[in-house]
């Protein structure tokens, strides 16, 4: 049924709430507004940051592009490489590719820097594609980066592409695609978050996809 698999990054491939969380208090901390504790911080995971500035932040557009300016200060050095890895998520890649699955990645995280936590992480080889935001403000947007990672695989039947992540942002970026998306339990998001934004299929762990192909 699925032939080509779109993963995100953040809570997908790679557990990044360290490196993240570190990163986001740096920008908020800066700019003297309250860090989020606990389960709060992960309402920074997953959506583009210059809108978690301004939706949980309180920040103006500019004062949140400052602020992802000051994230990166500290993430591009030290938190992309502060990850964990989920259970055999590469064993689940090279299954996928055993059974005849074309693989990507499309994430919200700058793809320079999506590269390098996947080379760093020894996952690079599983992907045909890895396609990420831009600096600029051309591709920022889920739905920019997925319709960006289906163009540069050659725009293939969407009935044959899935989207796996774990925030509502993946689901609503692939509905806005026409592409199916499964939803990631193992990640930042719920199931509430899932279900209520349409996820057509949910599952605690990626190795769950294999049943889906």
């Amino acid at each position: 049924m699925y032939r080509y698999i779109l993963f995100d990054l953040d809570g997908t491939l790679l557990d990044t709430f360290v490196g993240v969380s570190r990163s986001v208090s740096y920008a908020l901390e800066y700019f003297g507004k309250p860090v989020p504790r606990g389960k709060e911080m992960l309402r920074y995971l997953g959506p583009p940051l210059i809108e978690s500035f301004q939706k949980l932040a309180g920040m103006s557009k500019n004062e949140a592009e400052a602020a992802v300016k000051k994230f990166r200060e500290r993430y591009e050095t030290a938190g992309v490489y502060e990850y964990g890895r989920f259970e055999d998520i590469k064993g689940v890649l090279s299954a996928l590719r055993e059974k005849g699955c074309t693989l990507a990645v499309a994430t919200a995280k700058l793809e320079d820097i999506a590269k390098i936590m996947l080379e760093h992480a020894a996952l690079t080889e599983e992907f045909a594609f890895i396609g990420g935001s831009a600096r600029t403000e051309d591709r920022i947007s889920k739905s920019q980066v997925i319709a960006y990672v289906l163009e540069n695989l050659g725009n293939p039947d969407k009935e044959e592409v899935l989207m796996v992540g774990d925030r509502e942002n993946d689901v609503l970026g692939a509905k806005e695609n026409g592409i199916a998306c499964c939803g990631l339990l193992c990640g930042y998001g719920s199931r509430e978050e899932l279900e209520k934004n349409g996820a057509d299929h949910i599952v605690n762990f990626a190795a769950d996809i294999l049943q889906l192909i």
